[in-house]
Formats: C-alpha cells, structure tokens, sequence
C-alpha cells in the first residue's frame, strides 16, 4: 500500500484478535470493500489486536507502539477506526488496544479533546456489546453499527470524508439519527430512541472488486469465503442467528457463481468455502456446489442440519463424491426433553439416520455438536448414553471406522433469544453434574469427548453478553491488570472481573435469576423485528419442553407463518413457508465426482516467474495467491481458465513450513482447468509475456534463486548446505551452490 498523506481522509480496520485466529474470517475484508468503494486503496489500512509475543516484547510500554499493518501508522492518527467485533470475549480487548495506541478509552473525552479518530464498532456480537458503555451517553466507543452493513458502511464513509475533521463528530451524530441500525454515543443522546436492526435482502449482496483486496501472509490466502445465506429459518431458543437475523435469505444461485468467480479473479484464490449457518438448507446447494467444482481446486461446506441429512440421504452421498470426509452436525439436546428446550425439531430417529446416512458413505469423521445447559438431569444422562450406544453399534454394524467426536458448549444465554428470561449459571458447582454425566458416557462408548471453553471464559462471555449495566470502567480494570483475551484468559480472570462487578453492584441475585416478561435488558430500544412477546412465549414453551413448528419445511411440503414479526411482507414469508432444497441427482453425483477425478489427474503447464523478495518468507498459499493474481491481472479470464498454480522447486507441500526462503526467478506450473482449453492458455500465456517450458525444461532448467533461513531459524552455513542439497536431490533438481 502507499504511504496515506496527512490531508488525507484515514480509516484504519480494527479485529480485536490477533491475526492467526481470525485469519480464517472475512469481516476486516468486506470492510475493506465498502471503504474502497468510496476511498482510494491507499487510505485504508489494518490493525490487529497483538499477539502475546508482541505483548511481553512491550510490557511496561505505554506510548503508541500498536500501528498498522502496511503503513506502521499509530492508530490515533486516523480519522476513522472500523471495529469488528466477533464475539464477546474479544470486547476486553478493546480498552488495552486503545490505550496502547494512545487513543482516549472514552466518547466523551475525545469529544471535549476534539480529537480523532472517530471508532465505530459492528460486527456479528454488536448487538450483545453493551458492555462497552460507561453510561447511556458514553462508551468506549463513538458509535455502534446494529446489523448488516451492505452500503450502508460505504454511505457512512462517504458522509464522514465531506465534513472538515473539526465537524466529523457532528457528521457522525447527524448520519446516526438519520439512518437504521446505527447509535451514536452524544451527550444529547435520547435512549428511548427505537433503532432497526438492519437486515437487507441478498439479491443484491454487493461483491466489490475495484481492485485486487490486501494480501495478508497467512495458510488461508488462497480461500476465498463466500457468503450463501443469512439469517436461519429455525427458532432454537439458544440461537441469536435465528432470532437477531431474520427472516431467512439466500444469495441467488447465479449471482453466488458470477460472485465466486470475481473474487477469483481477484484475490487469486484457487478454493471456497461456502458460509453460512446450515449450508445445506440452501435451496440450490447441490446445483452450487457442481458448478464451484468447476472452477475451484476445492469446495468446502461446514456445519449442516441434521434432520435434513436424515430426509435427504442422497445429499450425503452427493457430499462425498464432492470430496467432503468430516461432517460436522449440530444435536445440541443431550435427550429429546433437552432438544425441546433448545426446540431443536430433531427426534432421536432423524439423529441416528443423519449419521447412518454419514457412516455408510463412509466418511473419515463425524463431529457431534452438543450444548449443556446446566439443567440436566440423571434421565437426560441416560438417554444420551444410550444414545451413544447406538451409534457405537451402528458404526460397528457397518464394519466402520469412522471417527466420532463429541464436542460440547456451554449453554450461553443471549439477550435477544428466548433464553435470556432463563437463570445464569456462574459457578462452576452448577455445572459438575450435567459434565460429568456426559463426559463418562462419551469415554465409555470410545469416542472423543472435547469442552469447547473453560470456565472463566465462559462465565465472562455470559456476563458480558447479558450485562444491563454500564460495565466498561470494569473492562477497562481488566485491561490494565493486564487481562486480555487471546484464546484463553490468564489465571484468575474471572476471579478478578467478578470481585469487580461485585463492588458496584452489577452482579445482584437479579441479574442471575429467573425473569419475567417485564424484565429490562440492555440496547431496549433496539427492533429486530421480532416482538418481546414472542420472545417470551417461546421461553415459556422452552420451559415446559413444548416445540412449535418452525415456518420453513425441511423438504416439500408446505409450512404455516408463525407469525414472528420478522418478515417485512408476503413475498419473504412465501419464500419461508414454500422453500425447498432441490435434491441431488445420480448425474449430480456422477458429475462432481468425475470432475473431482479429473482435477487430480490434470497436467500443468509450465512458465518462467520470479517471486519478488517481499515473498521472501511468505507461506505457500500466500506466494500461489500471488502468482495467480498477478496473472489474473493480465489475463483476464484466468478465472476460467487456471485452476491452480504452484512452484515447482519449492511448492510441495512436503516443505511447508520447513527452513527454506527464498525469492527469484524460477518456474511455475499452471494447471488448467478440466474445461479449459489446454493449447489456448498456452498461447494466453505466452501473449503476456511468460516463457512456457516443457516439464524436462522446468525440471533442468537454471534459475537465480536467493535462499535464506527463515525467521527464528538458526542454521549454521553448513547445515543450510546440506539441507538445501537433500531437498535439491529429492526434487531431482540439479543444482550449484554459490
């Protein structure tokens, strides 16, 4: 990126984790979109939150040592910092990344300093973020964004770059009363304001590619995300997707297509991976997915329904034909009382055919999602363990080896879901029966049992998430002890944060008891389209383990409106209660799988390319997201054409992460895809200027290659020798040392 000049309107993109666990995600990207469609590239930079290297490096440093990614620029120097905020833990990180960076922790202080920048935050925990606040008209941020920011992040920027820096706060103000979704933190701010939650249609999800996005140096480089869906059509009492979000949404099966092939084009990524809360409940994905496989080396698709597997069986044979070895399948209720207290909709024979439908088509490995909620009982325990029986017998039946992980959550209760009425549980004697319970049956039937967090991160979470007070001088406490969150908590957090919250009087018997339907809970004034009512009459049902059907059916037979609230008219709620997932076909299966085969036994091509040294040290999927984007830039349907690119000398996989680095010239191979015509690319190739080799001629051929020790590496001179001329033997690649 270039150098942002001083008179130049700033934005710094802010993730609140560090770079290697959030690495995998797409928010700071899209972010980077909406900006770009009204700012130039090079006044958009990125932060992330350090890692505990860089922490101990600086312990003791107060002065602004947290800059940007491209331009080392100390944060306070922007105008404007775009926080995503993912889930709640990362929210104690914000007033340590603000103080390290020399920002002022507060609204109002920034305010009466007249300084910048202006933060913002959304992202898919804004809702539940109200621990930011020291009071209705302060918190540690200038303002909230609820909901999806299609557009509407673009026409927030564009308000801001047209006011002189003096009046930007005001501008802030003024665009926050005038638009959904977005609370400025004023000293006239009026809380009893109602604000929309937005939530936009995905017909005209915008995919925005002015130009190539920043590469960021990472194993994940090479994978685009790309969004199918939004919202989900269930009513799982446990789940703000389904409550926060709604109605349901697909992108249209074409747009995702011509979308996935622009981000290809683009960012030089040669897999995708579809995301989406239950991608199987698309009503294209079969279609999707044949068509992705066309042009990606690889296709991924994650979490999915259960009671969707156990209908449509052919679905899961479709998957493996796919490529798909793991499944992931959430089951949530230990028992059918506990799955009509989440009101899951799955019985116990639609669990076992989901994952005798999996067993046969013998997949690699099953992972079983559960959630405990603290209020198991000993018959709930031995209905899950003779659940587990089952499944042990099934894959026994079938002379299976399929592996089997149970991995369980705790129950957090989120304020915009029926559950927030429910008691807290935070301690951790409330919790030893149902985990013990479980974990011996899940020992005893040989399969892998997994706690998904500990303790002191999880009573956080569920104080932060469900907090009504103005908790952020506690946030701040945490920060300065040196409490931060980077995958788990030092010893003693939660010990900590509670003897806090305890002395002001924010952690009252009230706060963890029971509610009634008159109860108030923070961000009040916010609508998201489904009524409190609602809300509570489903905990009721939740209560006494009564299930209401959901609008959605799960194959072809019509649903009844339930009359939430959510859908803004008759067209979105036909689409819920007339939806249908459109079922594989033996010629689907026999098409995704002869592509996949073809794929594996595609010969490259091969050209002449020189890694430049800012690659120097940069992994694998970062130099092939590299290689493709600088050809995509020339060749403008390499997106058709390419499928995937390596390096001949050094791109095997055997050498990931091993010592070598190294740039300069050397030769790549090109594989086209099944499709594509393998003598014009050739001829494309070479019209833009890259040598094409025959493979004896890439194989033999001389190149000016630079190897150094990679970072942390400390290799004396022979042993780079020896090291460099054993993997030089092995590639059968004759070679001078100099």
């Amino acid at each position: 990126m270039e150098t942002i000049g001083d008179g130049d309107f700033s934005v710094c993109i802010v993730r609140l984790s560090p770079f290697n666990d959030i690495e995998r995600s797409s928010p700071h990207l899209f972010l980077y979109h909406e900006c770009r469609a009204v700012l130039p590239a090079a006044s958009i930079d990125f932060a992330w939150f350090p890692t505990s290297r860089e922490r101990q490096l600086h312990e003791g440093d107060h002065d602004c040592w947290i800059t940007s990614v491209f331009t080392k620029r100390p944060l306070a120097q922007f105008d404007l910092l775009l926080i995503s905020n993912a889930y709640a833990l990362e929210l104690v990180n914000l007033p340590y990344l603000l103080a390290h960076a020399g920002i002022a922790l507060s609204a109002s202080e920034r305010r009466q300093a007249k300084s910048k920048p202006l933060i913002i935050l959304g992202g898919s925990n804004s809702l539940a973020s109200q621990s930011l606040a020291f009071s209705d008209n302060d918190a540690l941020v200038d303002a909230i964004h609820f909901g999806e920011g299609e557009m509407l992040v673009s026409a927030l920027v564009a308000a801001l770059t047209t006011r002189p820096c003096a009046e930007r706060r005001t501008a802030l103000e003024e665009h926050a009363a005038s638009v959904d979704g977005l609370v400025a933190f004023t000293s006239t701010r009026t809380p009893s304001r109602v604000v929309k939650a937005v939530y936009r249609s995905m017909d005209c999800y915008p995919i925005r590619c002015a130009d190539n996005p920043p590469l960021f140096d990472s194993d994940e480089a090479s994978t685009i995300r790309l969004q199918i869906s939004a919202g989900c059509p269930s009513f799982c009492t446990f789940c703000f997707e389904g409550w926060e979000r709604k109605p349901y949404r697909e992108v249209p099966y074409r747009k995702l297509v011509e979308n996935a092939l622009l981000l290809k084009q683009t960012t030089g990524a040669d897999s995708v991976e579809l995301t989406s809360f239950n991608f199987n409940t698309h009503s294209d994905i079969v279609a999707l997915i044949v068509e992705l496989q066309r042009y990606f080396k690889q296709v991924d698709f994650m979490s999915q329904r259960a009671d969707v597997l156990a209908v449509m069986p052919a679905l899961v044979n479709f998957e493996v034909a796919a490529g798909k070895r793991v499944f992931t399948v959430g089951i949530e209720g230990i028992s059918e009382r506990m799955r009509a207290y989440y009101h899951k909709e799955l019985s116990r024979d639609q669990i076992m055919g989901a994952i005798e439908a999996i067993i046969q088509a013998k997949a690699k490995e099953i992972k079983l999602f559960f959630i405990l909620s603290g209020n198991e009982d000993s018959v709930d325990g031995e209905e899950f363990r003779r659940l587990l029986i089952s499944i042990d017998s099934l894959r026994s039946h079938h002379g299976s080896h399929t592996r089997i992980v149970c991995s369980f959550g705790l129950l957090v209760r989120m304020p915009f879901t029926p559950l927030r009425y429910e008691r807290l549980l935070l301690d951790r004697a409330q919790w030893e029966q149902s985990l013990q319970a479980v974990q011996q049956a899940v020992q005893s039937a040989r399969f892998e049992f997994r706690l998904a967090e500990q303790f002191d991160e999880y009573f956080i979470s569920q104080t932060l998430v469900m907090t009504p007070y103005p908790i952020a001088p506690a946030l701040v406490a945490m920060a300065e002890n040196g409490y931060v969150y980077d995958c788990k908590f030092p010893k003693g957090a939660w010990q900590f944060f509670s003897s806090l919250l305890g002395r002001q009087g924010w952690l009252p018997g009230s706060f963890t008891q029971l509610k009634d339907r008159h109860a108030r809970f923070a961000f009040d004034f916010l609508d998201t389209g489904i009524d409190s009512r609602f809300l509570y009459n489903r905990f009721i049902d939740a209560q006494n383990h009564v299930q209401q059907s959901s609008c959605m059916p799960v194959l072809h037979e019509m649903k009844h409106c339930s009359a939430c609230g959510a859908c803004s008219d008759a067209t979105e709620r036909q689409f819920l209660t007339g939806h249908a997932i459109k079922a594989p076909t033996k010629a689907d299966m026999e098409t995704v799988e002869a592509l996949r085969k073809a794929k594996a036994a595609m010969k490259p091509l091969y050209i002449r390319f020189t890694m430049p040294l800012s690659l120097l040290t940069a992994k694998a999927a970062t130099r092939s997201s590299y290689i493709m984007r600088t050809l995509a830039e020339r060749l403008p349907g390499a997106a058709t054409s390419i499928m995937q690119v390596q390096d001949v000398l050094f791109g095997s996989p055997e050498w990931q992460d091993r010592m070598i680095a190294w740039y300069g010239r050397t030769a790549i191979a090109v594989y086209p895809l099944p499709r594509a015509d393998r003598e014009a690319l050739q001829k494309d190739l070479q019209a833009i200027g890259y040598t094409v080799l025959s493979r004896e001629q890439a194989i033999g051929s001389r190149y000016a290659v630079c190897i150094e020790p990679a970072e942390g590496k400390h290799l004396t001179m022979v042993m780079m020798e020896r090291s460099i001329e054993k993997l030089l033997d092995q590639r059968f690649l004759p070679a001078s040392l100099v």
